[in-house]
């Protein structure tokens, strides 16, 4: 989503259409809301990608014609990327499991050493 201002310059304002031109034209929509108007007036354009449309570069030409047939536009490039993964896919590494089981047995160790060392001075 992003906002288009029409502004007028110089002159009498005229009724405005706003509309678009994508290419490669796979699966992306272009939408306006409201799709004509007044200058000076805002409008939302809404960018959708379908599920057909690959990752990539598309260019995309927003187009503005007055009711006397005068006309503007504007380019943008809208890139598509693959979606970040989702938290299920994140994993604990298998390296932080074989830590843990290595501090935890080391402190066994050592705990042991200790209680055997203090047992056996007592005896002297």
């Amino acid at each position: 989503m992003a906002n288009v201002t029409l502004s007028l310059v110089s002159g009498i304002g005229e009724n405005v259409t706003l509309s678009s031109d994508v290419y490669p034209s796979q699966a992306i929509s272009v939408s306006f809301t409201p799709a004509s108007g007044l200058p000076t007036y805002s409008a939302t354009m809404n960018l959708t990608s379908g599920a057909s449309a690959g990752m990539g570069n598309y260019t995309v030409t927003v187009i503005a014609v007055s009711s006397t047939g005068v006309a503007h536009n504007a380019t943008l490039v809208l890139v598509v990327k693959s979606p970040p993964p989702s938290d299920s896919s994140v994993q604990t590494p298998n390296y932080l499991l074989f830590v843990t089981a290595g501090l935890v047995a080391a402190i066994g160790v050592i705990a042991t050493y200790v209680l055997v060392r203090r047992a056996r001075g007592k005896r002297v």
